[in-house]
């Protein structure tokens, strides 16, 4: 059965002036390397929930030559969740889940998506969940199908899909990855701390694993 996975890139990153997934690093922007990192781990869909008006444009112009369905959420300051459900209602009909993605964390790896496709390929688990060193769980996640209910029925929030994960927690499959592979990109320090480990050429981003 298709597995999706829903990216996510409507947030503006106010603490980053604003545009976070046209943030660039190395000269690409976020959404573009994110983008680029799941489409390598074979997923058989990638929707991008996008921002409205001109900086939705930017993000699709961002993508361009990519294969991805671009959607747009109305209203991306109700958050994390309210984007996600965005995703979840444009899918296409027939897949068996859907990994939820962050544009804003560039240093996640392809080994971690391949690891979820492979967890939820041996297991048909209802969740498998990333967790960085042993300790924060953060996105990816990858949430079967006939959860979608359930998080669709999640009050809008910026908290993300938590409700659903802790009612399932007790049947997840844990991805365990290295810690700093879970940060992100939230602050102009942090854009660049980031950009100074690519010019050096010691990003932990390497796919070897």
């Amino acid at each position: 059965m298709a597995l999706a996975c829903i990216l996510l890139a409507a947030g503006a990153g106010s603490r980053l002036g604003g545009g976070k997934p046209l943030a660039l690093l190395a000269g690409r922007p976020l959404v573009r390397w994110a983008a680029e990192v799941v489409l390598a781990a074979d997923f058989d869909h990638l929707l991008v929930v996008g921002p409205p008006g001109e900086r939705g444009e930017a993000v699709r112009a961002a993508l361009s030559g990519l294969p991805v369905q671009f959607v747009t959420q109305p209203q991306p300051e109700l958050g994390l969740l309210a984007s996600f459900q965005v995703g979840l209602q444009a899918l296409p009909e027939g897949l068996e889940g859907t990994a939820l993605a962050l544009a804003d964390m560039p240093f996640v790896t392809l080994q971690t998506y391949q690891n979820l496709l492979g967890l939820h390929a041996q297991t048909r688990s209802p969740l498998v969940l990333t967790r960085y060193g042993g300790e924060v769980s953060a996105p990816p996640h990858l949430f079967r199908r006939d959860l979608f209910p359930e998080l669709l029925a999640l009050p809008a929030a910026d908290r993300g899909p938590r409700e659903v994960v802790r009612r399932y927690r007790g049947e997840a499959v844990i991805s365990e990855r290295p810690t700093e592979e879970g940060r992100d990109i939230d602050t102009p320090a942090d854009l660049a701390r980031a950009q100074q480990e690519w010019a050096s050429g010691h990003s932990t981003r390497s796919d070897k694993g």
